[in-house]
Parts: structure tokens; C-alpha cells; sequence
């Protein structure tokens, strides 16, 4: 593989299953018009939408052994390096109703052990200087421990990325944001307007509260802060 500016991690990738129905009957028995699949999280994302407009991003996953054909079924061979530990791929179902609503069910991030995790850590930090990557953006939900449920830790991520003079983006929500915001390792952060009140503590109703938020945050140490706010574009 030839070298690239930005490697990404996923830490707790998803299936994308999308079942297409004329009409969902609750509680009956439904027939999908047709279904899809695809290989999802924030980071594939991002290492997809690059590798689709001709750059290389690679990026790396931790996924379940129980699906070994899933890189190839989802066309994403190319472009992810796959850390296949034990268990399965969490799935998030979608159905979608012809001229109905849409509806979602996401299952929660598959627990790590911390062999598993330490194993995701090194195989970024190799991918990182193997392409002599800039920038490596950590994206998505973070799973935890299998051993105590606490979520896994980013500190050597961010501890080797520095030594590397890499820069880190960080895109995840909920606790880990909380916690990482405030530590201000990452150079860039992308909360949306309720992750951005969590992680100040605070409620934010004006344009003006999101950018004393953001500024908040940048005091800890963060660079800048891309907070996106739905139908208000970002700041």
C-alpha cells in the first residue's frame, strides 16, 4: 500500500442492514421488498467517502470472526484493514417504509477484551507509520472491556500519535466525548449541538452559547471544534 496523509479507526464498526417494505404491519409479518448491506461506523465512513473520490485513507476495524466475508460482500476490502477478533459484528437494522417513516434499531458496540484492544492500538499505530500518515481520525462509538465495562482507552493513541508529530481528529459522543474533550489531546473534535452541551455541562440556545461551548473546549487544549448544528450548518 502506497503511503497516505490520514488513517482512520473505527472502534466499533456496525453492519448497515436496510429492509425496503411497501408498508410495515406492527406486530404481523413483514416481506422486504429488498434488503442491503453495508459495512458501517464514522471512520469507514470517512475512509470510504476518500477512497470513492480517489484517495487512500485507510482505516482500521476490529471485527468479529463469525462473518470472514463481510469485507468482501460490503466492497470494503479495499480500503479497510480488518483486526478480526472473537465474536460477531454488532448490526443496526433500518426499515424503510415506501412513503412511510423510517426506523431504526442500532445495537450497541460489541465489549473488547483488553488483548483485543491493545491489538487494535498497535495495528493503527503500524498502518499510521507504515503510509507516513499526518493525520489519523478516531470515529464512532467506542466499546468497552469485556473484564470491567469501562470504555477502552485512547490515551496510547493519542501518546504515540504526539510522539509521531500526527494529529489526531476525534468524532465519537456520550461519555467518552465528555471525558476526551476535557483532557484536549485531539486536534480537532466534532460534537453536534447536544453532544457540545454534555460536554460543558451546559444548555446551548444561541449561536452565541455554541461558540463560549466551543471555546470552552479549545481552552483544555483542543485546536478547534467543528460543531455541527443539523439544519443551522456548523460552526
Amino acid at each position: 500500500m502506497t503511503g497516505s496523509p490520514i488513517v482512520t479507526l473505527t472502534p466499533a464498526p456496525t453492519l448497515d442492514r436496510t429492509y425496503f417494505v411497501h408498508s410495515l404491519e406492527e406486530g404481523g409479518v413483514n416481506r422486504a421488498d429488498a434488503v442491503g448491506e453495508e459495512l458501517a461506523g464514522k471512520g469507514i465512513n470517512v475512509s470510504r467517502g476518500l477512497h470513492l473520490a480517489g484517495f487512500k485513507a485507510p482505516g482500521v476495524v476490529p471485527i468479529g470472526n463469525a462473518d470472514p466475508g463481510v469485507l468482501d460482500r460490503t466492497g470494503s476490502s479495499d480500503f479497510l484493514i480488518p483486526l478480526w477478533v472473537e465474536g460477531t459484528l454488532r448490526v443496526s437494522t433500518t426499515i424503510v417504509e415506501k412513503d412511510g417513516p423510517t426506523t431504526k434499531v442500532n445495537e450497541a458496540p460489541r465489549p473488547l477484551s483488553e488483548a483485543d484492544w491493545n491489538s487494535v492500538v498497535e495495528l493503527t499505530i503500524k498502518t499510521v507509520k507504515d503510509n507516513g500518515a499526518k493525520w489519523l481520525v478516531i470515529a464512532g462509538a467506542l466499546p468497552v472491556y469485556k473484564s470491567s465495562g469501562n470504555y477502552v482507552d485512547l490515551e496510547p493513541l493519542f501518546t504515540s500519535m504526539k510522539d509521531m508529530g500526527v494529529r489526531v481528529a476525534l468524532d465519537t459522543s456520550g461519555e467518552p466525548l465528555n471525558y476526551w474533550a476535557r483532557r484536549g489531546l485531539a486536534a480537532i473534535i466534532k460534537p453536534n449541538a447536544e453532544e457540545l452541551a454534555s460536554a460543558v455541562g451546559r444548555t446551548l440556545t444561541t449561536v452565541g452559547d455554541v461558540v463560549d461551548a466551543a471555546r470552552q473546549l479549545c481552552e483544555h487544549g483542543i485546536e478547534c471544534v467543528l460543531a455541527s448544528l443539523g439544519a443551522d450548518g456548523m460552526i
